[in-house]
């Protein structure tokens, strides 16, 4: 069996007010190559827009995904607040790599707006 070690850094509660409409499971959209939110992942429908990307044409939203890093810019973190805000994220990111530019993205939506 394989254990994964990591940090979480922004924690969820996984609280709602309906609790029958809380799924026993996400979906999990993966891939082996970095994805850059930013030109990579339309904030305001979460569907990953980079023709490039093995991922192209699925949304983000309520998935957990599986990526080895963002790729690009800092706004990445931006792509990544919005998305939030649009209640259009995906539940978890998981990254092989140390992303800094995703996680600020959660902190702030965390630590400014509550989300």
């Amino acid at each position: 069996a394989s254990l994964i070690k990591g940090k979480t850094l922004v924690k969820g509660d996984g609280a709602t007010d309906d609790i029958d409409a809380r799924p026993t499971s996400w979906n999990l959209l993966h891939s082996t190559v970095s994805l850059s939110f930013w030109g990579g992942i339309d904030p305001v429908s979460g569907t990953i827009i980079d023709h490039t990307h093995p991922l192209h044409g699925q949304s983000v939203a309520d998935t957990v995904l599986a990526i080895p890093s963002g790729r690009g810019s800092c706004t990445g973190s931006q792509v990544l607040l919005e998305l939030i805000l649009n209640g259009i994220a995906p539940r978890a990111i998981v990254t092989r790599d140390v992303d800094p530019i995703l996680c600020v993205g959660a902190i702030v939506a965390e630590e400014v707006f509550g989300d």
